[in-house]
């Protein structure tokens, strides 16, 4: 119902515009972008595929476009993207009305996403064409702001200068509590929804960025993003029996742990942008229930329970991204990725510990224009996954629990692209070379019938189609 009371209200705008505006431009403004992908083959040994339309990322097309509304004076505004994704029509990634009463504050309710500080260098269309896991976005150097329901303000303190180096940025999002199971009708107004909550909790799980735009050089930034695990709290529909729940919901960027980050992008070079960024998450104690290693043959998932208590320590993420046009050959355009991860652990004290492995991933990507709307390029990644230790007692690995999660990816592709005035189309064979086998966990599945392959060892080759439309 609600997708239905989405599409009609566009429709009712479109229709009421010429009553309450001189044109669409005075107060609208309306612009699209999707991404199909077609692949009429990709095969694996003696094994072949087809797919009509999927995704870099998903099983659909994105299919969208976005309208956007803003008072005449410049201070309120709206904006909604709707999708497709295979169901009924429905929302993007943004319906989010705001409200800017002077120029130094803004700010924003419902679903969004704010880049002002995000990363600024990205991964290929073709990333999942090109390894198992795919490749990173924009946020593996610096995280964006994200909602499916929550609050951003956004100050500019240094509005009133009139001077290039008034560029600083304070921005925080939050999301509403959540009161424990069967306490309470269903209300999340905060007048409504108060009883047995603190406000404390929903602010120790913000995400607050700083930025400062340094003239002719850069971007600097660092930011907060609290956590939103579970924790044991009574559930009212089991007798008050306490169990793991989340005390907020709305934000999209949460993780099981704190984290800080940091991040500098230099663009004060013609033609480079260059972009590094690393997180920093807390060590934390935890009694709730949650999956502590994947399934990995032979073994299923290692999943904890309520009361059993970890100490948890997520890895260290280092990235970086390079995105080069030489003066000397602006035609020429390459994209290099990097990313490391280091130091996670789980500890169960005097039981057993689990050490992760150190993982990185490398992507070159040069591409040349041959003409105006002709280009060429190569993707290349390759992801390291060094070995995952389980040692039970601690100080004894146990080799038959974790025994084969060292591997090293490589993918290799080829591309053309022709430009087609407001999208473009992009082909070309892309090679997969896993570089060991990979298994689906399949819940509930008989004994012996839990994994499913994914992958052999065995090259993959394919011949994805994209074509993006933007305007």
């Amino acid at each position: 119902m609600k997708k239905i009371i989405v599409i009609s209200a566009f429709l009712c705008v479109i229709i009421g515009l010429p009553a309450r505006a001189q044109s669409w431009t005075d107060n609208f403004r309306l612009n699209a972008w999707g991404r199909g992908v077609v692949s009429p083959i990709a095969f694996s040994g003696g094994d072949s595929s087809v797919s009509a339309a999927t995704t870099t990322s998903g099983n659909y097309p994105q299919v969208g476009f976005s309208v956007a509304g803003t008072a005449p004076g410049k201070k309120i505004g709206f904006l909604v993207d709707a999708y497709w994704d295979g169901g009924i029509p429905g929302v993007g990634d943004n319906a989010k009305v705001w409200v800017q009463p002077f120029g130094f504050i803004k700010l924003t309710a419902g679903r969004f996403i704010e880049d002002d500080l995000r990363g600024s260098v990205g991964n290929t269309e073709f990333a999942s064409w090109l390894l198992p896991a795919g490749g990173k976005d924009e946020d593996a150097i610096f995280t964006r702001f994200q909602a499916k329901l929550g609050a951003h303000v956004k100050l500019e303190p240094l509005y009133w200068l009139d001077s290039p180096w008034k560029g600083l940025m304070i921005e925080g999002a939050f999301g509403s509590s959540v009161a424990p199971a069967g306490s309470n009708n269903g209300d999340t107004r905060a007048n409504r929804n108060i009883i047995g909550l603190d406000a404390a909790d929903i602010y120790k799980g913000m995400q607050i960025g700083l930025g400062y735009k340094i003239s002719n050089i850069g971007l600097v930034r660092f930011q907060f993003i609290g956590n939103n695990r579970t924790r044991l709290e009574p559930d009212y529909t089991n007798n008050g029996y306490p169990r793991g729940q989340s005390v907020f919901d709305g934000l999209s960027k949460n993780s099981d742990a704190d984290v800080i980050e940091a991040a500098f992008r230099f663009s004060g070079i013609e033609g480079l942008n260059a972009d590094a960024g690393v997180k920093i998450p807390f060590e934390y104690k935890t009694d709730t229930q949650f999956i502590e290693y994947p399934a990995l043959p032979p073994n299923g998932e290692k999943e904890t329970a309520d009361l059993d208590e970890r100490t948890v320590k997520r890895p260290v993420v280092i990235a970086m991204g390079i995105s080069w046009t030489p003066s000397f050959l602006e035609s020429l355009n390459v994209v290099v990725l990097f990313d490391v991860s280091f130091g996670g652990r789980i500890e169960e004290t005097g039981h057993h510990l689990l050490k992760f492995g150190a993982n990185a991933g490398t992507w070159i990507m040069p591409s040349y224009k041959i003409t105006e709307n002709l280009k060429a390029g190569v993707d290349f990644g390759m992801y390291i996954h060094k070995k995952d230790e389980w040692q039970q007692p601690i100080g004894r690995p146990r080799t038959d629990i974790l025994s084969d999660s060292n591997y090293t990816d490589i993918g290799i592709g080829i591309w053309v692209e022709l430009a087609l005035g407001g999208g473009r189309i992009r082909t070309g064979p892309m090679i997969m070379l896993p570089g060991t086998e990979r298994y689906m966990w399949v819940e509930g599945n008989s004994l012996g019938y839990e994994f499913r392959p994914a992958f052999t060892r065995e090259p993959v080759i394919s011949l994805p189609i994209s074509f993006t439309y933007n305007f």
